[in-house]
C-alpha cells in the first residue's frame, strides 16, 4: 500500500506542476489579446462601413 499512496502523491505533485506553469502563461496571453484589441480600435473600416454589424449571436445561429 505504501507504493500506492507514492504514486498518488507523485502524480499530484506533477499534476499541480503543470497547473503552475499553465497559469503562468494567461497574464501575457490576456497581455497579447489586448494589445492586439488596442490596436484596431481606431479602424476606418468600422467607421466607413454604413451597414450595422450583426451581432455576434445572430452569426452563431445561422449556421
Amino acid at each position: 500500500m505504501a507504493n500506492d499512496s507514492t504514486n498518488t502523491t507523485f502524480r499530484w505533485e506533477r499534476a499541480c506542476s503543470r497547473r503552475c506553469l499553465h497559469s503562468q502563461h494567461l497574464p501575457q496571453l490576456t497581455h497579447r489579446y489586448r494589445e492586439q484589441a488596442r490596436s484596431h480600435t481606431g479602424s476606418r473600416v468600422a467607421h466607413r462601413s454604413r451597414i450595422p454589424p450583426i451581432p455576434l449571436w445572430e452569426r452563431a445561429c445561422s449556421r
